[in-house]
């Protein structure tokens, strides 16, 4: 992690949240009760374990039919709202930064459904928009009251059906581009330096992670059209990664910030062949990241940060989930959840 002090001010007008926040971290899971849970004899036991903290208000929408979705989406919906009436107007980016994935996997759907005119609200992942209403915007027939970036992204699916031999893969890395665009944009216009060196090294984690996708599949793919720009590593350098092994990648990467995701996560794939160690290391960085503000009283860096450690409390809870209810091995599970005693 880059040692840089941050000049992190105060700001009055999150004094009030920031203190309701802090009076919220009783909701955190304790790392005492994450191994119960691992250790449950039955996903009754895991149940009961859960029920005794502050998830127990959402204990219902686990069903055996829609696992933790229900639970994740009630939980993405309720921080959202939470957020909408408390920033400012200048920080109206940090939703869109903290459901980054499910908004890209959102965008992804209406994009499918907009070209293939196909009905998709299935695997939709509703947060502050509902799936009829986004789809409204995009066929030019939407009245909602909808935020500029989303509009943003909306115009740019529904420009897509001029093209005629639109391939659905380069419309998707296109909407992902437009994504972490505009999320940059915002953020360096609004925000000070740590909030946009965070935004920075998430741009430059993707890359890296995408890059090792890409060569582990042996897709045959011009590096530079999928690369986001805007990280600390220049997408002139990542995309010379093309032509090399991964001992190349490790050599030019694991001195630098990203040393233990790119070796751990290269190592886990290559013995075990799965990505979750990339994403757990990532996880790492983020929290170590924020590790900078703990001493500080109310700003955006520390709202964010805390909804953030949230996001993934709830990965982690999907994980110990999943991994009791396929069987995975105690062990296992436990080693993909050290993210918490681990920063």
């Amino acid at each position: 992690m880059p040692a840089i002090e941050y000049e992190i001010y105060d700001d009055a007008d999150y004094l009030h949240t920031c203190a309701q926040l802090k009076a919220k971290e009783f909701e955190f899971l304790e790392k005492s009760r994450l191994e119960r849970m691992i250790h449950s004899g039955s996903m009754e036991d895991f149940l009961k374990v859960l029920s005794e903290s502050y998830y127990s208000n959402y204990i219902n929408l686990i069903t055996p039919e829609n696992n933790l979705d229900g639970l994740i989406l009630k939980l993405n919906a309720e921080i959202i709202e939470y957020l909408d009436g408390r920033l400012k107007p200048e920080h109206a980016f940090v939703p869109d930064l903290l459901m980054f994935e499910e908004n890209i996997h959102n965008f992804k759907v209406l994009l499918k459904a907009f070209i293939l005119k196909e009905n998709l609200s299935s695997i939709f992942l509703p947060a502050r928009y509902s799936y009829e209403n986004l789809m409204e915007e995009i066929s030019g027939q939407g009245f909602a009251r909808i935020d500029d970036n989303t509009l943003n992204i909306a115009k740019f699916i529904s420009s897509l059906k001029e093209n005629q031999n639109i391939d659905l893969k380069d419309a998707e890395i296109g909407i992902e581009k437009k994504y972490i665009e505009t999320l940059y944009s915002s953020i360096k216009q609004s925000s000070g330096m740590m909030m946009l060196d965070f935004i920075k090294h998430a741009i430059d984690i993707i890359n890296i992670k995408n890059i090792v996708r890409v060569k582990h599949a042996g897709i045959k793919i011009d590096y530079e059209s999928f690369l986001h720009k805007n990280g600390f590593l220049e997408v002139s350098i990542l995309k010379k990664f093309g032509n090399e092994n991964y001992d190349s990648i490790l050599q030019a990467l694991s001195s630098g910030d990203y040393g233990a995701i790119v070796s751990k996560g290269i190592r886990s794939l290559n013995n075990y062949e799965t990505f979750f160690s990339f994403d757990k290391n990532e996880y790492i960085f983020y929290l170590s990241f924020f590790d900078k503000i703990k001493y500080s009283v109310a700003n955006i860096e520390k709202i964010f940060s805390f909804f953030m450690r949230k996001k993934i409390e709830i990965k982690i809870l999907n994980i110990i989930y999943l991994g009791l209810l396929y069987g995975v091995e105690k062990s296992k599970i436990e080693h993909k959840v050290e993210i918490i005693s681990e920063n």
